[in-house]
């Protein structure tokens, strides 16, 4: 937990905030009840906004506090690692899986991000362990503990239900088909058209695991029908990102397509974490490995024991991610996996423990420096997939601007960013605008129109772009940049950054002497 704490203070602020973060602060500083709105036809649960609420109300909205929040599940995930995989396996893999956790390039990086993502970890784990027990004891105290926990985790992230829904795959296949079979085998089965009662002597555990999902079901159901399927605002979000209008705006449309490199970039990246293209790709290249080393710990079927089954059910989420993936490409993202992440970190661990004794040493060795030069590489490397440099975009404006100069920025959603590492002294604007009913003024008609009235008589304009990398904001940067260029000004700088970049223009046009019945010149309009 020590050597945990440290890698990950150590480097929390070497980025700078991106627009999820931001939305974080945006969504949790008002009062409970609005944090709570927030959600309403959002994608996530409440959970994480309302503990983060108090966060930062406590300790502030600074960058380092509200990662804290993070970083401290971050931290706590690590002895639930070991409790989980002493559970499931025994103290060794126990061990193991908190030795990866701790040293883990990916879960670093989120454990430095202001999001729900260590949460969904940190439950994950205790999911998976107090269903462990549940299972062995069939006691009502750890039953209680699953549902618990469980509920947190449903109520942190929607993807947290893969997880519950494999534990169930397993549950049916394996502690009830199975077990009928087996039964069966042995002239012990109770269970019969005649005896239907049967079954709860044959499966003792199922009363208490039915109990389990029907409470569940309900606070589960009852939000997901209030906040998602028809919220007050009739905007279903989340909906629209599965079928045919996007996650937002500037994010592409559902489209049917091969994404197999996209699946292998999520396996990469929870194993290393985030780098930069030239390394994720040659990386993802190296897919045909993952081929031989499955081939290496499921030969002979030595591993397939009860509790591997348990656990390849519960990360079996991960299929279904992957293939909700071919349809909308945005799903496919390393981070939606961490809740099945949890059972795959305690199978990696329980193969490492399987290792033989002469090997298992240097396997540790070599783990050990591969996750240490990533963590390294992920925190420094300015070209890192995962990061936005519009931080370093932002300051590099505000060293060089003057207080009478134009700051804008594109996309509109970028503008929590903006102000908040914006000194105070400027004021920026951004695109596209919004018109009288909230509507976005996005065409080319109305975009020009837009920049005409604000522009007005400014002489130096600096632009502030991020999400370069999404081509319909690119768009909108070029109908920008021709407006500018038809309008007498020029590209006096123009520098790229990581997903962003920033763009100076300065006036070719005579400056106007201004009348004395002009009274005061200049001025930009609102």
């Amino acid at each position: 937990m020590l050597v945990g704490l440290l890698l990950r203070a150590a480097t929390i602020n070497t980025r700078g905030l991106w627009v999820d973060e931001t939305s974080s602060i945006l969504q949790a500083s008002g009062t409970l009840i609005q944090t709570i709105r927030s959600q309403l036809g959002g994608t996530h649960p409440p959970l994480f906004h309302v503990l983060i609420h108090y966060w930062i109300q406590t300790f502030g909205p600074s960058v380092v506090s509200i990662r804290s929040f993070a970083m401290v599940f971050g931290v706590l995930a690590i002895p639930a690692a070991f409790w989980a995989g002493r559970v499931v396996y025994d103290r060794r893999v126990g061990l193991i899986a908190a030795g990866i956790l701790t040293i883990s390039p990916y879960h670093i990086w989120y454990s430095q991000e202001a999001r729900m993502y260590t949460m969904l970890m940190f439950f994950a784990l205790l999911s998976v362990g107090c269903f462990a027990l549940a299972l062995d004891t069939n006691d009502r105290r750890h039953w209680l503990a699953f549902f618990v926990v469980s509920l947190l985790g449903a109520f942190t992230h929607y993807l947290f239900l893969l997880l519950i829904i494999g534990q169930g795959i397993y549950y049916v296949l394996f502690e009830v088909v199975n077990r009928e079979v087996q039964l069966g085998r042995s002239g012990e089965r109770r269970f019969s058209r005649e005896n239907p009662r049967g079954l709860l002597d044959d499966v003792p555990s199922l009363v208490s695991y039915a109990a389990v999902l029907a409470a569940l079901a309900v606070p589960v159901i009852l939000w997901l029908d209030w906040a998602v399927f028809f919220p007050p605002s009739h905007n279903a979000v989340l909906v629209g990102a599965v079928t045919n209008s996007g996650l937002g705006y500037g994010a592409p449309r559902p489209s049917l397509a091969i994404r197999f490199n996209d699946v292998i970039e999520t396996v990469v990246e929870l194993v290393f974490g985030s780098h930069n293209p030239a390394v994720a790709y040659g990386l993802v290249a190296m897919w045909p490995l993952s081929i031989y080393f499955g081939m290496l710990v499921m030969g002979g079927g030595r591993y397939v024991t009860r509790r591997t089954t348990m656990l390849l059910c519960s990360a079996s989420g991960m299929l279904v991610v992957w293939g909700l993936g071919q349809w909308s490409g945005v799903v496919l993202l390393s981070r939606y996996l961490m809740p099945m992440a949890a059972p795959a970190l305690l199978l990696l661990a329980s193969v490492v423990a399987q290792l033989r004794t002469k090997a298992r040493p240097v396997v540790i060795a070599i783990g050990i420096v591969v996750c240490l030069v990533a963590y390294t590489t992920q925190s420094f490397d300015p070209n890192s997939m995962l990061r936005y440099q519009t931080r370093e975009v932002v300051q590099g404006v505000a060293a060089q601007a003057k207080p009478e100069d134009l700051i804008l920025y594109e996309p509109f959603y970028i503008d929590v960013i903006v102000n908040y590492y914006l000194p105070r002294q400027f004021v920026a604007y951004g695109f596209p605008r919004f018109g009288a009913k909230g509507q976005f003024r996005d065409t080319k008609a109305e975009l020009f129109q837009d920049l005409s009235r604000i522009v007005g008589p400014a002489r130096r304009v600096w632009i502030i772009r991020g999400f370069q990398n999404v081509p319909s904001i690119g768009y909108q940067a070029f109908l920008t940049d021709s407006w500018f260029k038809a309008h007498g000004f020029r590209v006096t700088q123009h520098v790229y950054m990581n997903k962003g970049e920033w763009v100076r223009y300065d006036s070719t046009l005579p400056t106007p002497t201004p009348t004395p019945s002009a009274g005061k010149a200049g001025g930009v309009a609102p």
